[in-house]
């Protein structure tokens, strides 16, 4: 499945000026049947100028034989595809297909998309559980349930509903949670429950937060629930946790400047309201560790910001800090919270009877669309939200205000999808160099420049801070195949920066990657875990396939949502063929009454088995990828699919291990509970192991120190610079004849 680009942007400075690339997106040319052209540095400062350390962890486990997963990828990938074709070839059109013929070719089709090894084929090697706190149970017993409250009975109903969830759609419990982790999903039902019982008085905020724990429990960054609230407090200060100790990162000196508050980065906070910073940080992680270096970091930043969207404490008035200065001094410092105030009223009463606790709303219930407006804009638009729905996201949970926040607010070096990360400058920049390129840089959606080493080597550095591209992936990507055009011919190596990336769309990354890598890359498969909500989804997408006036419509929807990644030359888009595939698993779970057919086997996610390199922009020489503790999902697969294939070095600290595609859902409820999200997929790598939980380590591991904030991250500049460099040397002693 080859991602082919269009016409590239002309490179001159009489093209499309920056703010209509933005905003008219429709302007730029589609990405697929590109005319190669020459392109050269002048031409593309034109387009430029036109355009807008940590602790041990889990050891990894082996899902499949990593020898044998990696020798078959290619040979699997192959037959998976011609067994698809062949079958459906042989029924020809669905629609006109007897039934019997088409459940054969169903069944064809499932066994050539479940190409790679069963787990059965080699047993789990799982690592011991995590340690697992339960939830503080109530010391009196509990009341009968025909003594229970009204509001007693809606909490107990929300949390069924919540909990059916993660027993019912959520990939990774069976086949790691529970063996892997140790996550017991019932035990923390049981012990939420007890508390509702037992407290008739419970306050809602109170109720939130026992919610936010249990979902918490789960372990996993995709899962994420939040709530209707206006409250917020912020200090004009970023704490960063660091190798067990708490610093200074940044200072909103709009807000404090250095005569009110003359203290910087890298000193550090040694108390929070008379208490140890250690002691408040830990109040603020979850119930139970998911992944330590994450937890922390994400912690630290909640020192500085709560929020009731997330059912924390919101604090009025000042905090207290100690800080320690460079020269040893401690000083009593109090600043002021900036507080927001609640607008939404939150202890809301249930309005009359309501169900008992035995009832709970179906979360896989299948709701019945409207039927499409006629006229082929109203059409279109309805089927781009269908395949949208279909085509599930790979980002954290709250990637959309992570990426408002770095756009709209103080973005930092440490602000998730900040356009600029903690990376300093990492040598003499070549390009851009003059004032003209410099501002036109500075409209890019990307950061990036040429700079020289201490060797003499001409090292090219881009920072990508998000995969969701402000949803305008074509802009986007014709942008990064600009720019990776002239790292291909000016340049020694290329720094890719992703730290900080909450990730975003599948589709988009896969289409950056296609430019980085001049051999097929072979992509983790997923098992998932399906219900009539998926069934829906699939059977609107294959109903829309199969009506002529309809199904052109429905291919562009899907060649947008998959950026340029791929320009299917098949009878039929692989989309459709996974809906297929996704209905024929279903009726076979049916069929045998076994529910554990709806945990697929390992398989092509939406029907991608590789990446093949970009044919007319590609870049071919050494790679350095940088990741840290905050790179979710997309951001975990992109190092991890260059990692598997040996097509880069990653460097700095591990990821954060949220390995799969994200579901998420609203429903009518009592206690402001606004989104819940979970993890529909279970990824599982090239090389036989999971990706939930334990993240992508590095080849070039680098823990950031206390020194590198108090001298601008040079330690950490000259690590990156030595792996670059030796990365260099080591592709020419391999060129050599």
């Amino acid at each position: 499945m080859r991602l082919t680009l269009s016409v590239l942007l002309l490179l001159d400075a009489a093209l499309l000026p920056a703010a209509e690339i933005v905003q008219r997106p429709a302007a730029i040319p589609s990405l697929t049947g590109l005319r190669v052209q020459a392109v050269n540095a002048p031409a593309l400062e034109g387009a430029a100028a036109a355009l807008p350390a940590q602790a041990p962890e889990l050891a990894a486990p082996a899902l499949l034989p990593p020898a044998a997963a990696q020798a078959a990828a290619g040979a699997q990938i192959q037959q998976a595809s011609a067994g698809v074709s062949a079958a459906l070839d042989a029924i020809g059109p669905m629609s006109e297909a007897a039934a019997e013929d088409a459940s054969g070719a169903g069944d064809k089709i499932e066994k050539a998309l479940e190409g790679a090894p069963k787990p059965a084929d080699a047993p789990l090697a799982l690592p011991a559980p995590a340690a697992q706190k339960a939830l503080p149970a109530p010391a009196a017993a509990a009341p009968a349930e025909k003594d229970l409250t009204p509001e007693q009975l809606q909490k107990l109903r929300a949390l069924k509903f919540v909990v059916s969830l993660y027993t019912e759609h959520y990939a990774p419990r069976t086949p790691w949670k529970t063996p892997g982790r140790g996550v017991d999903f019932m035990t923390n039902y049981r012990d939420v429950r007890a508390q509702v019982v037992a407290k008739p008085d419970m306050t809602q905020s109170e109720f939130r937060r026992l919610l936010r724990r249990f979902v918490e429990g789960s372990q996993d960054f995709h899962a994420g629930i939040s709530f209707y609230s206006t409250e917020a407090s912020k200090l004009p200060v970023t704490i960063m946790a660091v190798q067990g100790r708490y610093f200074i990162y940044d200072v909103d000196r709009d807000a404090l400047p250095e005569s009110q508050f003359p203290y910087k980065m890298g000193d550090e906070v040694l108390s929070f309201d008379g208490k140890p910073v250690a002691e408040v940080v830990a109040s603020l992680k979850p119930a139970v560790e998911n992944v330590r270096g994450t937890d922390e970091i994400l912690a630290a930043m909640s020192l500085t910001a709560r929020s009731g969207r997330k059912a924390m404490d919101v604090p009025q008035g000042k905090a207290a800090l100690k800080i320690q200065t460079a020269d040893g001094a401690v000083h009593d410092v109090a600043l002021d919270w900036v507080y927001q105030p609640e607008l939404i009223p939150q202890d809301v009463p249930p309005n009359g009877e309501v169900l008992g606790p035995e009832v709970a709303p179906d979360p896989s219930r299948a709701v019945a669309q409207p039927p499409l407006r006629q006229g082929p804009i109203g059409v279109l638009a309805q089927i781009k939200k269908l395949v949208r729905e279909f085509l599930a996201p790979m980002a954290h949970p709250d990637a959309a205000l992570f990426a408002d926040s770095a756009r709209n607010d103080r973005a930092h070096g440490m602000t998730i999808a900040a356009k600029k990360s903690f990376v300093p400058e990492l040598g003499k920049i070549l390009w851009p160099a003059t004032p003209r390129e410099k501002a036109a840089m500075e409209r890019l959606p990307f950061h990036a420049y040429i700079y020289e080493n201490e060797h003499g080597e001409k090292i090219g550095y881009i920072r990508v801070p998000d995969y969701m591209a402000d949803d305008q992936p074509q802009a986007y990507a014709q942008v990064f195949a600009q720019l990776v055009a002239k790292f291909e011919k000016d340049t020694d190596a290329l720094v890719f920066d992703q730290v900080n990336n909450p990730g975003g769309n599948m589709f988009y990354m896969y289409t950056l990657l296609s430019m980085l890598t001049d051999k097929p890359l072979a992509v983790p498969q997923h098992l998932m875990m399906l219900d009539q909500s998926d069934g829906k989804l699939a059977a609107q997408i294959i109903k829309q396939a199969e009506q002529p006036s309809l199904a052109q419509l429905l291919r562009r929807a899907i060649a947008d949502e998959m950026v340029a990644f791929q320009a299917p030359h098949e009878e039929e888009n692989p989309i459709v063929k996974f809906a297929r595939y996704i209905l024929n698993r279903l009726k076979r779970a049916q069929d045998e009454k076994n529910g554990s057919l709806r945990l697929t086997d390992p398989i092509d996610l939406f029907g991608v088995g590789q990446i093949d390199p970009q044919p007319m922009v590609h870049y071919t020489k050494p790679l350095v990828v940088l990741t840290n503790e905050l790179d979710f999902s997309a951001a975990d697969f992109l190092p991890a699919i260059l990692q598997d294939n040996g097509r880069a070095t990653i460097f700095g600290a591990r990821t954060a291990g949220a390995g799969g595609a994200v579901k998420s859902l609203q429903w009518p409820n009592q206690f402001g509970i606004d989104t819940i999200s979970y993890t529909w997929t279970l990824a599982i790598r090239t090389i036989g192991q999971v990706l939930e939980n334990l993240g992508v380590t590095p080849n070039a591991p680098y823990a950031v120190t206390p020194q590198d904030l108090r001298d601008g991250f040079q330690g950490y500049k000259k690590a990156l610079n030595d792996a670059a460099h030796s990365k260099i040397v080591s592709s020419r002693i391999v060129a050599k004849p």
